[in-house]
């Protein structure tokens, strides 16, 4: 077995964000899925049972972190409880074999929905090396996924919060380089999701073999993309088209690189 020093080396941090109802739970669940990795949240977790308050802490610490409400120093101490949790991680024998963490927010996650959202900037100052990797997906989807779940029991609401988070996350993807952060259609990994994870998993150096088979279990479906055109009812199909015109869909253009 690599001593301490060597093994914290060798493993590496992935964040997986995008605007909630996007798909981040179902891409973290495919590139978790490796023996070698672990997923320490949100929706999706896979971790050994021992090793719960340690998450428990790390989860805390970044819901700290990326409170939009806090003063200044109750920030600054959500990023020094941070670091400490990361490091604890890093050194628990519970993760002696583990070289892949994964973590994914949603922007916006927790409740109150207006207060919780992480800041990219922040990962790449408390993990310079960690891969980000950001999925996108029609806001009109997005917004009838988180729908759909639960998320609000009013569509306008839902579809609001998704075009400012998509604003938000083109803002920082812009800001920190498109060519430093990882961009996946959702629609591409439906439909072709092993032409779309097999440079992620090179990215993120992680076995394919184990992806692809996560990938086939899966069975994902080609269509998850236009359920809300037949799934809503005409009023609320009409007013998505409205509220999504050519005007607001320019916000995710930085996402989708114009396609």
């Amino acid at each position: 077995m690599a001593q301490p020093d060597t093994q914290r080396a060798l493993r590496k941090f992935n964040f997986v964000a995008g605007a909630e109802g996007s798909g981040t739970t179902l891409l973290l669940r495919l590139l978790a899925s490796p023996n070698c990795a672990v997923s320490l949240g949100g929706n999706h977790i896979k971790y050994p049972p021992e090793a719960k308050p340690l998450v428990a802490a790390f989860d805390a610490s970044n819901r700290q972190l990326w409170d939009r409400k806090v003063s200044f120093a109750v920030h600054e101490e959500g990023r020094e409880r941070w670091r400490a949790a990361n490091a604890a991680l890093l050194e628990a024998r519970v993760f002696a074999e583990t070289t892949r963490f994964f973590f994914k927010r949603s922007f916006p996650f927790a409740m109150p929905r207006d207060q919780f959202a992480p800041d990219l900037w922040d990962v790449y100052d408390l993990w310079p090396e960690a891969q980000v990797i950001v999925i996108y997906r029609d806001p009109r989807a997005a917004a009838y996924s988180a729908y759909r779940r639960g998320f609000d029991s009013d569509i306008r609401r839902l579809a609001v919060t998704c075009s400012e988070q998509l604003t938000w996350i083109a803002g920082q993807v812009r800001a920190i380089g498109r060519e430093k952060i990882a961009l996946v259609s959702y629609t591409a990994l439906c439909n072709e999701p092993l032409r779309v994870l097999e440079p992620l998993a090179a990215r993120c150096e992680l076995p394919f073999d184990e992806i692809k088979a996560a990938a086939e279990r899966e069975g994902m479906k080609t269509t998850a993309d236009d359920r809300w055109a037949h799934e809503l009812d005409a009023s609320n199909t009409r007013w998505l088209n409205e509220f999504f015109d050519a005007r607001r869909l320019r916000q995710w253009e930085i996402l989708t690189g114009g396609e």
